[in-house]
């Protein structure tokens, strides 16, 4: 009942967070600062970013089986077979169709999608007794869960304001071209953060 409690909670706010998803990337070229000419190409990478974003959140209830059976190792895999796959759609496309930023919304849309495909068959390999159920939903269970999940929200949406905000204030007082050059800065200091994460996930329990 947890897990079918979770993955309908998970569900409905996925179908939100995709409407949310697909007015904002419409919007997108009104609410920041954008080249002439990049309209399109600026709502498709909202677009699939935040696509992404919600087959993330839609599978992250599946994604618990590699958890539950402690093989993080498998969790790791499917995380490199999407870093790979981005790489790999984007350069293909811009191979052969030239830059376009079409083609990192491409790599970024396609790698969410590999990515949810595996986790789909770890965890039909490693927690077969796992079953969706839309009967098994515990509504008092649901309620208590969103509780938590609200502050576990509030936490997430303050790291995220702390930490990827300044492109967006770049965007909005200096426009595009400061942006990009800024961006190509904030390169390094991300990698690191990524490296400090990857090293402190090992150590999570």
């Amino acid at each position: 009942k947890v897990f079918n409690t979770v993955f309908w909670g998970l569900s409905l706010l996925s179908l939100i967070l995709l409407l949310v998803g697909i007015v904002v990337s419409w919007y997108s070229p009104l609410i920041f600062t954008v080249p002439a000419g990049l309209n399109t190409d600026v709502r498709l990478i909202f677009l699939a970013v935040s696509m992404a974003f919600v087959i993330t959140t839609f599978s992250n209830p599946l994604a618990l089986s590699t958890y539950v059976t402690n093989r993080l190792d498998l969790r790791s895999l499917n995380n490199v077979v999407q870093l790979i796959a981005k790489v790999a759609v984007a350069f293909s496309c811009i191979s052969f169709l030239g830059w376009k930023l079409g083609a990192v919304s491409a790599g970024i849309f396609l790698a969410a999608v590999v990515g949810f495909f595996m986790t789909v068959v770890f965890w039909r390999r490693l927690t077969p007794e796992l079953v969706i159920k839309k009967a098994d939903i515990n509504i008092p269970m649901l309620k208590d869960i969103s509780g938590m999940g609200g502050w576990m929200l509030v936490n997430q949406i303050g790291a995220l304001l702390f930490l990827h905000t300044e492109l967006i204030i770049v965007n909005l007082l200096y426009g595009a071209n400061l942006t990009g050059r800024y961006g190509a800065v904030l390169l390094f200091p991300t990698v690191l953060r990524s490296l400090a994460q990857m090293i402190s996930s090992t150590l999570t329990p």
